[in-house]
């Protein structure tokens, strides 16, 4: 592989282009194949083969830094995330052997059959729930009320995370988002430190709770 620098090709980012890039990314691999970005500093690959040859060699291409923020967080969105307890490090994705393979031997096994299994009924119920939701109104947008949503319950029910909870835990996951892969203004970094600090707290509660009170889910697995 070679880097060339960023090709002369027009990437809108308006709906309509994101979601069908096909075109873009078919010009990309034939003229471009690896190349500089440089708005956010990142070098891209578009093609499969050195796509794959990238993950495989973990010893040249770290992934220490997946989770690194896009645009660095401002002074004052870190003091708020320090002050408040944020001490989040990424469990798999940003990590590398030997803490990534012992890490994912453990959530394998904690994703694997026989969980999914024992919560079969739940995914029934959660299924059932989202398409009765939409069954009054003789029309719905499948993909936006079934298919987006459903993935997620699931894991929620997986992580022992209350259906009370989902709306927060989700809004959280968006703040989490916006602040890693995002574009955000230092001011409007603010308030989702601020919610990253909450979110930290849920966590650490969680845990605290499944060290008192084993279950049947993720968190009760890792501790």
């Amino acid at each position: 592989m070679s880097v060339a620098e960023a090709p002369d090709i027009e990437r809108g980012f308006d709906p309509f282009n994101l979601n069908a890039p096909h075109a873009i990314w078919n010009a990309l691999r034939e003229e471009s194949p690896v190349f500089y970005h440089e708005p956010t500093g990142y070098v891209v690959v578009t093609r499969h083969a050195d796509i794959k040859a990238v993950f495989d060699d973990w010893q040249t291409f770290s992934s220490e830094n997946a989770q690194a923020p896009m645009r660095p967080m401002c002074e004052e969105g870190k003091r708020i995330m320090r002050e408040g307890g944020f001490t989040a490090y990424s469990g798999l994705s940003a990590r590398v052997p030997p803490d990534h393979t012992r890490i994912r031997k453990i959530v394998q096994g904690a994703f694997g059959p026989r969980r999914f299994k024992a919560i079969e009924p739940q995914i029934e119920a959660i299924v059932a729930r989202q398409l009765d939701g939409i069954a009054p109104n003789g029309r719905a947008d499948f993909f936006r009320e079934v298919a987006y949503e459903v993935p997620a319950l699931v894991l929620f029910t997986l992580m022992g995370i209350p259906a009370e909870d989902v709306p927060k835990v989700k809004d959280w996951a968006v703040s989490r988002a916006l602040l890693t892969w995002g574009n955000l203004s230092d001011a409007e970094q603010i308030p989702h430190a601020h919610k990253m600090v909450e979110y930290w707290a849920y966590c650490r509660g969680l845990v605290a709770a499944r060290k008192e009170t084993p279950g049947d889910d993720l968190p009760s697995d890792l501790v």
